[in-house]
């Protein structure tokens, strides 16, 4: 397979992303993500994300869970609260900016949240500027930490190129995942 190469210059640094190698070993300080990145009909791209963070199972899920204050860590996030309570449900509205070289967006979704059993937490937008936006955090105890498997498909209301789609996606990813790994290793074990 023919691989094409995209320069992102990030704060003062250089990544190179390839647009099409489907799955890749990140290191992100010292935890190792596995990232993969697809597309499926219809524009939708597929992110799947996993990796071990050497805390407890309920440290973790405190800092998933707390939606009302997500936005203090993960990047692109300007706005996270949670609108409304319902049975088993709640309803969580985000609003942001993402940025990548040229391309900026402002975007706001409201998602139907569901966990089970503080090891998985279920995503779906219910309105805002996407076509489609599910996803799910699911996580399990481990030796040496708890192993963290993050999976979003997302198909934007807005034209944005499939490669280009895939590129900011794939960054988005890993500065959130980077964002979360931290905020967990910040707290208590």
């Amino acid at each position: 397979m023919r691989l094409r190469w995209v320069v992102v210059g990030c704060l003062g640094g250089i990544a190179l992303f390839s647009i099409e190698a489907k799955a890749a070993r990140v290191e992100l300080g010292a935890q190792a993500v596995s990232l993969t990145v697809s597309e499926h009909p219809g524009r939708v791209v597929a992110l799947h994300a996993e990796c071990l963070i050497p805390r407890s199972k309920p440290a973790v899920w405190r800092v998933l869970s707390d939606y009302d204050h997500l936005a203090e860590f993960v990047p692109f996030l300007t706005e996270s609260r949670v609108i409304r309570h319902e049975p088993g449900v709640k309803i969580l509205r985000q609003k942001g900016r993402a940025t990548l070289l040229i391309f900026h967006r402002h975007f706001e979704v409201t998602f139907r949240v569901t966990e089970t059993d503080a090891s998985h937490i279920r995503f779906e937008a219910i309105e805002g500027d996407f076509q489609r936006f599910i996803g799910s955090w699911h996580l399990e105890e481990r030796s040496g930490g708890t192993f963290v498997r993050h999976e979003v498909e997302l198909q934007p209301k807005f034209y944005m190129p499939i490669w280009v789609m895939r590129v900011v996606e794939r960054y988005v990813m890993l500065k959130s995942m980077d964002a979360v790994i931290a905020r967990c290793l910040a707290a208590s074990p």
